[in-house]
């Protein structure tokens, strides 16, 4: 049996699982995209505005609003994003962050475990990542 003082924190252990099995970024980029759905129906909510009315000030359908507000819908454009934040009054704010280096990705930067440089056409073209 395992005493409390042996054990790691669940959210300390699940950070660890995420990095490990190499699902940082696109754990992150859930969260954020939740975060986002979350924040749009609490200001729609707070305003008193129906999903019909949101639709109809963005230029989409009811259903759309409805599966982007409960996370059925994970492909909405910038133009959309920005249309329905105006309908509601809001801003949106679009901002490049730099991302954890995730040990594959730093290993590869380094040159470690990367193949020999090609010869010929394309030859000395920076590789992307």
């Amino acid at each position: 049996m395992r005493t409390a003082k042996s054990e790691k924190p669940f959210g300390d252990w699940l950070e660890d699982k995420i990095d490990e099995w190499g699902l940082r970024e696109a754990v992150e980029e859930e969260v954020g995209r939740l975060m986002l759905q979350q924040k749009i129906a609490e200001r729609r909510k707070r305003l008193g505005i129906s999903q019909s009315e949101l639709a109809k000030r963005t230029g989409v359908s009811q259903p759309m609003i409805a599966k982007f507000e409960s996370g059925r819908f994970k492909n909405i454009t910038i133009h959309t994003l920005v249309r329905a934040a105006h309908a509601l009054g809001a801003g949106v704010k679009i901002d490049l962050v730099p991302l954890r280096a995730h040990p594959r990705r730093a290993a590869v930067r380094r040159g470690v475990g990367r193949e020999p440089a090609a010869k010929g056409r394309g030859a000395g073209r920076a590789p992307i990542y």
